[in-house]
């Protein structure tokens, strides 16, 4: 019995290192992504994604945070919303990436008034990416999960978005 629990942990400490090997080799091969630098430190170069957009029953906000660009994705008619965080700014291929997402419905129980939150999903490897359709009022939104084909955002007009 000792000997089977014996290779059973050194099984066991096998895989831990093999996966942790794995894991450092695709990490060593992962391009860096400099969020606190590069890219985000020019304002001008991320400003024009930042704000409210709109269209195909979906709402899109993108706001500068301290871990980079963030984004929230509402789809009116089923309730669903993304939560996309750490996303990065690529200017050679003039695309926001987002590969960090939280999905999950939202409705609000109206016996107790409360919003509530079910059928959650995460995903940290998804290739999420926003880019500038015809012109920069424009942006379409590729790969989104669970979403069959694109999305076509419209900018918000900031004055129409404060009721002004």
């Amino acid at each position: 019995m000792k000997r089977h629990i014996a290779w059973l942990l050194a099984a066991l400490l096998l895989a831990y290192l093999t996966g942790g090997a794995w894991a450092e080799a695709a990490q060593q091969d992962a391009p860096e992504l400099d969020l606190a630098g590069g890219d985000l430190e020019d304002p001008a170069l991320v400003e024009p994604w930042l704000g409210e957009w709109e269209g195909d029953g979906y709402t899109l906000y993108l706001r500068l945070d301290e871990d980079g660009i963030a984004g929230r994705l509402n789809h009116a008619d089923s309730g669903y919303v993304w939560d996309f965080d750490h996303c990065w700014y690529d200017a050679a291929q003039n695309l926001l990436w987002c590969p960090n997402y939280e999905r999950y419905r939202e409705t609000i129980d109206w016996d107790t008034m409360e919003l509530v939150q079910e059928d959650w999903s995460l995903g940290d490897m998804s290739f999420t990416c926003f880019a500038f359709g015809d012109d920069a009022d424009t942006l379409v939104g590729s790969d989104i999960p669970y979403v069959d084909g694109a999305v076509t955002l419209r900018r918000v007009d900031d004055d129409a978005f404060s009721g002004q």
